[in-house]
């Protein structure tokens, strides 16, 4: 059972709490009081490494406990957001050699969603979703340069009136979870720390710290460090988006000489290529292949994968899945500190990836310009101490926008009214077999120049609306005008690595995919306040592969 809140959850209702200060001090400036430890870098240290920023929010004057019927109304929360993670290189998929022992232990004894779809193609895109319950189209969130509206509220929001203690944690980097864009809404403290050496972000540091190839959890200790001073008798919501698995994946020179592609160096020598390169030559990675259909020169380790053929392919697996295997430590350290206050056995727990990546499947690199399935079926788990299963696999259709109803279900509280998200509840309790029939992604990385790219899913059916072409086996890559949308349509039943075009032989399948993708433009599409973005943030971004011209 869940109980409807009796106090305001939306965003005018913080607007209040300065009345509890004393008369004599005026109300500050800004909602957040801002600290950075580092003001002074270097310009290398400036891109790669901008120093700490930690935001602290004060708390709503009124608060209230959930219903204890839930069976988890007293829970810990942990949400981890993996970026850049694959489904397939998550061991508890059975997919690949485990590389992830620490997710599968919380796979073990939770759920694993086997059909769970990324709403975007870029971590701000999914990060929005999941903190609101909202499709890009409906959240105004559609681009890097699109924030979240004030009158959305947000996950943690609704937490805190219900008496949770929320905070969240990154690095500081080419990243959609920061406070520019609306997403720290909500969160009492935030905090955006430098990249550690042995992350892919920090790798060019100089630094007393020793390179370790294996990892060592370094990203989540500030989380860890949080987690150990807050007292057990209050729950909180700890939010941790991790980028140790982000491109380009390496943290260390190890193996240069020895690797006949030339993958290796070109990885390590990302960003600085983009650095020294002209506005007309910049990298396209993330944007499909660099062609006609991006509008620009070809990414240097793209032409060297083209030119070395399947080892080049093989190579930027081999670097993926060590950082993928470097960012399950991430993942140890959280459990490991939950253990240590004595929450483990009190905690929900969902981890699951921004998007996915494609590791030149359909000539793509990356994500961020197309939307098949390596970059937005992603991995998902949860683990709720308060339905008990052993290793259950859902293979229902789920999408990121069905997170927030999830979790405010599972600790008694129920979801507010005009979301596109449908609880998961059902299928965790085995009341029900599917939640939804279709689910969207939308938006991408930069603005779009024409109609907005995206994706409509209605298995075995997908329907996808992007620049980069549709592959086929017969004719690979089509090739299209720059700046114009196509419709490629697969069944991913009879053709589950998107090889075969459909779209000529099926029409009416694309015209009723394509009328739910126009209804919701015409009724629910809005675009969200625009962010004038720092130019250190774009070069951030450029150097983390996106093409901002």
């Amino acid at each position: 059972m869940v109980s409807e809140p009796s106090v305001d959850p939306s965003p005018q209702a913080q607007k209040p709490q300065e009345a509890s200060k004393k008369k004599e001090k005026p109300p500050p400036s800004k909602e957040w009081t801002e600290k950075s430890i580092k003001e002074e870098r270097a310009e290398l240290r400036r891109l790669m490494r901008p120093g700490t920023r930690t935001m602290v929010y004060e708390p709503p004057q009124n608060t209230q406990r959930p219903k204890t019927e839930s069976g988890c109304s007293d829970c810990d929360i942990i949400l981890v957001t993996i970026c850049s993670l694959r489904k397939d290189y998550v061991g508890a998929y059975k997919k690949r050699r485990s590389v992830t022992p620490n997710i599968d232990k919380l796979a073990k004894k939770g759920f694993l969603f086997e059909q769970t779809y990324a709403s975007s193609n870029f971590t701000l895109g999914g990060l929005s979703s999941i903190l609101t319950g909202r499709f890009g189209i409906t959240s105004g969130v559609t681009d890097y340069e699109k924030g979240l509206p004030k009158d959305i509220y947000t996950l943690p929001q609704i937490l805190t009136f219900y008496g949770f203690t929320t905070a969240a944690f990154t690095i500081e980097a080419g990243s959609g979870f920061r406070p520019e864009h609306g997403l720290d809404r909500g969160f009492l403290r935030m905090e955006l720390t430098e990249a550690p050496r042995n992350t892919p972000d920090g790798r060019w540091l100089d630094s007393a710290e020793p390179v370790n190839l294996e990892g060592d959890g370094a990203s989540a200790k500030p989380v860890a460090n949080w987690l150990h001073r807050q007292p057990t008798s209050k729950p909180i919501f700890a939010m941790f988006h991790t980028r140790t698995a982000h491109y380009p994946f390496v943290i260390s020179k190890d193996g240069v000489d020895e690797d006949q592609t030339g993958v290796t160096q070109a990885l390590w020598d990302v960003g600085r290529m983009q650095l020294a390169s002209s506005s007309d030559s910049r990298a396209r990675s993330g944007f499909g292949k660099g062609d006609e259909t991006s509008g620009g020169a070809k990414d240097p380790l793209q032409a060297r994968i083209e030119q070395k053929g399947q080892p080049a392919v093989d190579m930027l697996h081999k670097h993926y899945r060590d950082s993928v295997k470097r960012m399950d430590k991430d993942i140890g350290v959280l459990i490991e500190a939950q253990k240590q206050r004595g929450r483990l056995n009190k905690t929900l727990w969902v981890l699951v990836a921004d998007h996915g990546e494609s590791l030149y499947e359909h000539e793509e690199f990356l994500h961020g310009g197309t939307f098949y399935e390596p970059v937005i079926n992603i991995p998902m788990i949860i683990n709720t101490p308060s339905i008990q299963s052993s290793a259950k696999n859902i293979p229902a259709l789920v999408s990121h926008v069905d997170i927030l109803p999830t979790i405010l279900n599972l600790v008694g509280i129920q979801a507010p009214g005009d979301i596109d998200g449908v609880s998961m509840l059902p299928l965790l309790q085995g009341k029900s077999e599917s939640i939804r029939t279709i689910t969207l992604a939308s938006g991408g990385a930069a603005p779009p120049k024409g109609e907005l790219p995206g994706a409509v899913i209605a298995p075995p059916w997908t329907l996808l609306i992007h620049e980069g072409g549709c592959d086929d086996v017969q004719n690979r890559r089509q090739l299209r005008t720059p700046n114009t949308n196509i419709r490629c349509l697969y069944n991913l039943k009879t053709h589950p690595e998107q090889n075969h075009i459909l779209t000529t032989e099926n029409p009416e399948k694309v015209k009723e995919l394509n009328n739910i993708w126009s209804y919701f433009l015409r009724t629910k599409y809005k675009k969200g306040p625009k962010v004038e973005l720092d130019p250190a943030f774009v070069e951030e971004l450029r150097r983390s592969g996106y093409d901002f011209r």
